[in-house]
């Protein structure tokens, strides 16, 4: 039996979550408005050309940028043909709207977008430097790039128990803001907003990363059963009245000038 890829993975378990997305996905959800906000003072100033969504799951951010950009071609596009169904039915059909299965990592393969945006993927692919690299050129002049991660300072709580407990931490491994900024240089800017998430317990935080999809593993092996209940029985001993964990998240925003535009 062939391993899976990478992508085999993230796929398999995002598709799998389709049922149970929407209802456990309050963190994803807040992310898609802060970079619906950030982009509502952008649109006047985009240039013609179509808009391409990178990562777009069950439409979160869909359903918002259809609304800034009803008139205009959109490009909703997904690793999973299960969530893109799912976004083309919280979307809508029309004439100038397509769904597409892409591999954001690897890119579009067209040029001249007005806008690319994405939200929450970009910290699930192996080389997100590379593939920010190929969005930007694949942008026109005057193009705007707007995309959300999921940002290192996430879940310190989540790490601080495993610390506690001499454990592994087997979050996986999240852009900074540091490297993004390096990466950006003066072609762009980026910043991070944080938020805490209440949990009735360990295990429901864990159930609700499952129930999005995020649960797949980057780094390492998970933790073993054993393992694992002690971690939850520690946490929850720790706060009994549930938990609280912080998403930290990152948001970046690059304008192509007239000229060739490269990030470091």
């Amino acid at each position: 039996m062939n391993t899976p890829t990478r992508q085999e993975r993230i796929a398999r378990n995002f598709s799998r979550s389709a049922a149970t997305y929407d209802r456990a996905a309050a963190a994803q959800g807040w992310a898609a408005q802060l970079l619906l906000a950030e982009l509502a003072g952008q649109v006047a100033s985009l240039p013609e050309g179509p808009a391409l969504e990178m990562g777009c799951g069950t439409g979160l951010l869909s359903a918002g940028l259809a609304g800034l950009l009803p008139e205009r071609e959109c490009w909703f596009t997904d690793l999973s043909p299960v969530l893109l169904e799912v976004c083309r039915g919280r979307v809508g059909a029309a004439q100038h709207r397509h769904w597409q299965v892409m591999d954001g990592e690897r890119g579009p393969e067209q040029q001249g977008y007005a806008l690319i945006i994405s939200g929450m993927a970009l910290h699930w692919f192996a080389d997100w430097r590379g593939a920010l690299r190929r969005w930007v050129g694949a942008l026109r002049p005057g193009g705007l790039l707007a995309c959300s991660f999921q940002e290192a300072g996430s879940f310190p709580e989540w790490r601080a128990q495993c610390d506690r407990l001499g454990l592994p931490c087997t979050a996986n491994p999240f852009p900074a803001l540091e490297e993004m900024r390096e990466l950006l240089g003066s072609a762009g800017r980026c910043w991070a907003v944080r938020q805490g998430w209440r949990h009735a317990s360990a295990r429901d935080f864990f159930r609700s990363l499952k129930a999005t999809g995020a649960a797949t593993p980057l780094k390492g092996e998970p933790l073993g059963a054993g393992v694992f209940r002690r971690l939850l029985g520690a946490w929850d001993q720790e706060y009994p009245a549930g938990v609280e964990v912080t998403v930290s998240c990152g948001l970046a925003v690059v304008r192509r000038g007239a000229g060739t535009l490269s990030i470091h």
